[in-house]
């Protein structure tokens, strides 16, 4: 397993040799049976956005597992993103995608893996939980939706505008399913 100092150094090596992506070596958890990584893309200059972190992370694959954006369900699985992905002091403010969306017209959460996120479930929404900038939801009129990033600073989630670019997404390699978890639906 990769620890945080020899991620730290191959982004900061990355960076600057100009590299335009980079990606950690993924980490397993053995509480969810997932693999976790770390990647980082300029994009065109600043970043890339929700919509495209999320394709990007699906075309990935690791171990013959499909990667996404991951799903942060428990307040243990943050806790251990946490202290295996310190996003403080990575490049921009270690602000970095996660899988989930909260969509305007509805207000509703949902997940990279399509499964609705309760308001009354696990988060840990930064305060303000959207960035402050003109574009939020009704600001303009057709947001459809907002998408939501870790705040490298705080460790805490916030919605944003769909056109707002960040350098840094956190993939997951989910688990895969036995056919009756699949059947029951059960992580």
């Amino acid at each position: 397993m990769a620890s945080e100092t020899d991620w730290r150094q191959s982004l900061e090596e990355s960076i600057r040799k100009g590299d335009p992506t980079w990606s950690s070596e993924p980490i397993f958890n053995e509480a969810t049976g997932s693999y976790y990584q770390l990647a980082r893309d300029v994009g065109l200059k600043n970043g890339i956005n929700w919509e495209t972190a999320n394709a990007k992370a699906q075309r990935l694959s690791f171990k013959g597992r499909k990667g996404r954006l991951a799903v942060i369900d428990t307040p243990e699985l943050s806790a251990w993103l946490n202290e295996n992905f310190p996003l403080n002091g990575v490049g921009y403010g270690g602000n970095t995608w996660i899988g989930l969306r909260y969509w305007c017209r509805f207000r509703q959460l949902s997940w990279s893996n399509s499964e609705v996120h309760p308001f009354n479930a696990f988060s840990i929404w930064d305060n303000p939980w959207y960035y402050r900038d003109e574009v939020r939801c009704g600001h303009p009129a057709d947001l459809p939706w907002m998408g939501v990033y870790i705040v490298g600073d705080t460790m805490r989630w916030r919605a944003v505008g769909f056109r707002k670019v960040m350098m840094h997404y956190l993939v997951e390699y989910p688990a895969p399913q036995s056919e009756d978890t699949a059947k029951n639906n059960i992580k």
